[in-house]
C-alpha cells in the first residue's frame, strides 16, 4: 500500500515537471518571438511583446531597452518630440541605459532648437544649445550644439534680418499670419530704426487684420453650426479659434462653452451611431495583443482565395483606434508588385509599396502577395473617391520587370470600404 503511494506521488511530480517544462518551453518561444522583433528593428512590436511575457528571464529590462531603440528610430524619422516622449517614459536603474537616455534627449532639445530656428524663434534656439552644452560631455553632442548655436547667432545678425523678411514675405503669400507676426516681431528686435523694421512692422499690421477677417469668418461658421446643432462642426471650428487664434479672441469662455456642449451632444450621437456601425463588421479579438479587429465582409476567408481591397481597424485600450489598408495579388506567378496605381473614374493615383508592408507567400495552387499599410490623411482621399465610384480598377504593378496585373474593385468591397471608414470616423470621438 506504502508502495503504491510513493508510485503515484512520483507520476504527480513528474506530471508537474512536465507541465512546467512545457510552460517554459512556450515563454521561451514567446522571449524568442520578442527577440526576433527587436533585432529585426520592429520596437514597438518588440515592446508589446516583451510586455506580454510579465516577468520571465529579463523581459523587463528588454522593455526599456526596446523603447530606447524605439525613441531613436523616431528621433531618426524627425519625430524628436514622441521620441522625448518615449525617452522619458523609461524608469530604469541601469546606469548606462539612463546615461543613454540622457543623451538621446539632450539630441532631441538640439532638434526641438533646429526647428525653432527654422520657424524664426533663433533667440530659443540659441538658448537651448547653450543649455546643452551645459548638460553633457559628449563630443559630438557638443559639436553638433556649437554649429547650431553658430547658425542661430548668425541668424540673430543683422545680415540676417533681410532673410527673415523674405521669409515672412513668403509665409504672407502661403497665409500663415501668424508666422508672418513672429518674423516680423523678430525683425524689428534685431534690427530696430531701419528701414527693413518699418517693412516688416507693415506687413505685420496686414496679418493681423487678415487674422481679424479669419477669426470674424470663423466666429460666425460657429454661429451657424451651433444653431444648425452640427456638433462635429461646433467642436472643430470652437478648437481652431481656441488652439490658432487665442491671443485675438475675447470671449474664450463662451467658445469653449460651446464647444463643450457640442462634444456632449456629438458623443450622445456617436453612442447612438457607433453600436450600428460596428455591427455591420465582422469582430475578432486577439488576447495576447488585448486587441480588437473590425473586419470588413469583403475580407476573404482564406489570404489566397482572390485579388481584394478592403479596410480594417485595429482597437485597443490605451491607445486610439487605428485604420489598416489591405490589397492582395492572388495569381498562379509571382509577380513582386512594388506600387499601386488606382484608377478611379478615370482619374489616377498611384501608391508606393513600402518592402516592410508588404508579404508574399504561396502554395502548390497559386502564389499570393500583398501590402498592408496605414494610410495617410491624404489617402483617405482615394478611398473616398473609390467608395463613391462607378469604377476603379487596381493595377499591381513591378516598374523593374514591366509586369503588371489588373483587377476591378467590386461592389462589395466599395461597401466594406464605406462601412469600415463610417465606423473609423465614429471612433475617433469614442470616450
Amino acid at each position: 500500500m506504502v508502495l503504491l503511494k510513493i508510485q503515484k506521488s512520483i507520476a504527480i511530480f513528474l506530471t508537474l515537471i512536465c507541465i512546467c517544462s512545457c510552460l517554459s518551453a512556450c515563454a521561451s518561444s514567446d522571449y524568442k518571438a520578442a527577440d526576433k522583433l527587436f533585432s529585426d528593428g520592429k520596437y514597438e512590436e518588440a515592446i508589446a511583446a516583451f510586455k506580454a511575457l510579465g516577468n520571465y528571464k529579463d523581459s523587463e529590462h528588454r522593455i526599456d531597452e526596446a523603447t530606447y531603440h524605439w525613441a531613436k528610430q523616431l528621433l531618426n524619422d524627425g519625430n524628436w518630440s514622441e521620441s522625448a516622449k518615449a525617452a522619458r517614459s523609461i524608469v530604469t536603474d541601469d546606469g548606462e541605459l539612463s546615461n543613454q537616455i540622457e543623451q538621446l534627449l539632450l539630441r532631441c532639445d538640439l532638434k526641438q532648437a533646429e526647428e525653432l530656428l527654422l520657424a524664426g524663434k533663433s533667440k530659443q534656439a540659441l538658448e537651448i544649445c547653450q543649455t546643452v552644452k551645459k548638460k553633457t560631455s559628449n563630443s559630438s553632442i557638443i559639436v553638433a550644439a556649437d554649429a547650431l548655436q553658430k547658425r542661430c547667432q548668425e541668424a540673430l545678425s543683422l545680415g540676417d534680418a533681410n532673410k527673415l523678411l523674405e521669409n515672412a514675405q513668403a509665409e504672407y503669400q502661403n497665409k500663415n499670419w501668424q508666422t508672418v507676426i513672429a518674423l516680423c516681431t523678430e525683425i524689428c528686435e534685431i534690427a530696430p530704426d531701419t528701414e527693413l523694421a518699418t517693412t516688416a512692422e507693415n506687413l505685420q499690421k496686414q496679418a493681423e487684420k487678415e487674422i481679424e477677417t479669419e477669426l470674424s469668418n470663423l466666429m460666425t461658421c460657429l454661429e451657424d453650426a451651433y444653431n444648425n446643432s452640427e456638433w462635429s462642426t461646433v467642436v472643430e471650428i470652437a478648437v481652431t479659434i481656441i488652439n490658432d487664434y487665442s491671443d485675438y479672441v475675447s470671449n474664450k469662455e463662451t467658445i469653449e462653452q460651446k464647444r463643450s456642449e457640442a462634444a456632449q451632444k456629438l458623443q450622445e450621437q456617436v453612442n447612438e451611431k457607433l453600436g450600428p456601425a460596428l455591427e455591420k463588421l465582422n469582430k475578432e479579438y486577439d488576447e495576447v495583443e488585448k486587441t480588437t479587429w473590425y473586419m470588413p465582409s469583403s475580407e476573404p476567408r482564406y489570404i489566397n482565395d482572390y485579388c481584394v481591397s478592403y479596410l480594417y481597424i485595429g482597437d485597443r485600450e490605451g491607445r486610439s483606434p487605428w485604420l489598416r489598408w489591405r490589397t492582395i495579388y492572388v495569381d498562379d506567378e509571382w509577380l513582386y508588385f512594388d506600387a499601386l496605381i488606382i484608377n478611379v473614374d478615370g482619374t489616377v493615383y498611384s501608391v508606393n509599396c513600402n518592402y516592410d508592408d508588404t508579404v508574399r507567400d504561396s502554395n502548390r495552387k497559386n502564389h499570393w502577395e500583398y501590402v498592408d499599410f496605414q494610410p495617410k490623411s491624404s489617402q483617405l482621399d482615394i478611398i473616398r473617391a473609390i467608395i463613391n465610384s462607378e469604377n476603379t480598377v487596381i493595377r499591381f504593378s513591378n516598374d523593374d520587370d514591366d509586369k503588371i496585373y489588373d483587377y476591378t474593385v467590386s461592389k462589395k468591397e466599395k461597401e466594406g470600404f464605406k462601412d469600415v471608414l463610417e465606423a473609423f470616423e465614429l471612433m475617433q470621438y469614442k470616450q
